[in-house]
């Protein structure tokens, strides 16, 4: 039920004649081949026929510079655990993903979209994130007000992806939120007072962005023994200058 040979750099599979048997492997609950020689252009197809399939971590392997298959994770409904990082991709996400029903645990840091554009569409719906870090991917557009229905989501990392336009409001229902990593991003406008209901939050991170005025004093009173980091653009010298009095660091110094 387990196949784990992640961290096996020179364990070699290529094409089809080196991926096709894993469609064979139907019982497989755990598939981890992680940093490893494994290659293939883009996602072999021969995954999405795993349907007992838990965990699968395919980040840091040669499955590279191809496509995702469109129906890929449409047979995958047991997936909780998903790491498709720092590979290149020639086509984004595929719809169904957001429609995975146990999907808990999505990572994407550092995966790069070389054909359409990639937005954070791919996240509007999924009934049960818990964790998603998509830092460091080519990402377009802006954030989706759709994601502060999320109401699972826990952890989220979507630093250094060039997104744009304004934090949204609806990101304060996002009641279970714990650790927010929005910096180095063109993000504009205000903080919201509605982020003030992030009564959970440990870790937010502002800085680096176009952000303006002030973080909300319902957000500096969330501030407590459990807040690892909290960081704007919070010195007077900086471009776009936000008063912050209970910030843990400061623009560039985070």
């Amino acid at each position: 039920q387990v196949l784990d040979l992640y961290n096996n750099v020179l364990l070699v599979n290529e094409g089809d004649e080196g991926n096709w048997w894993l469609a064979m492997l139907t019982n497989l609950v755990e598939l981890r081949l992680g940093l490893t020689a494994f290659a293939y252009e883009g996602v072999p197809p021969y995954l999405g026929s795993l349907t007992k399939l838990e965990q699968l971590d395919i980040s840091l392997s040669f499955y590279q510079n191809g496509p995702i298959p469109h129906g890929i994770f449409d047979k995958l409904s047991n997936l909780r655990y998903l790491d498709m990082a720092s590979n290149v991709y020639t086509t984004t996400l595929p719809s169904s993903i957001s429609r995975l029903p146990n999907l808990q645990y999505l990572y994407l840091d550092y995966a790069s979209f070389t054909g359409k554009a990639q937005s954070l569409d791919f996240m509007v719906g999924m009934p049960s994130i818990i964790e998603c870090w998509v830092d460091g991917a080519n990402l377009v557009g802006s954030i989706p007000t759709e994601i502060g229905d999320l109401s699972t989501l826990v952890s989220w990392s979507v630093e250094r992806t060039g997104l744009s336009g304004t934090i949204p409001t609806e990101l304060g229902k996002l009641s279970s939120m714990r650790k927010m990593w929005l910096g180095g991003n063109s993000l504009t406008g205000t903080i919201s007072e509605t982020l003030g209901s992030l009564t959970e939050i440990e870790i937010v991170q502002f800085h680096g962005n176009r952000l303006d005025g002030a973080i909300p004093v319902s957000m500096c009173l969330n501030i407590s023994p459990a807040t690892q980091e909290f960081t704007a653009d919070c010195t007077v010298t900086d471009i776009n200058f936000v008063e912050c009095p209970c910030c843990t660091c400061c623009g560039n110094s985070c």
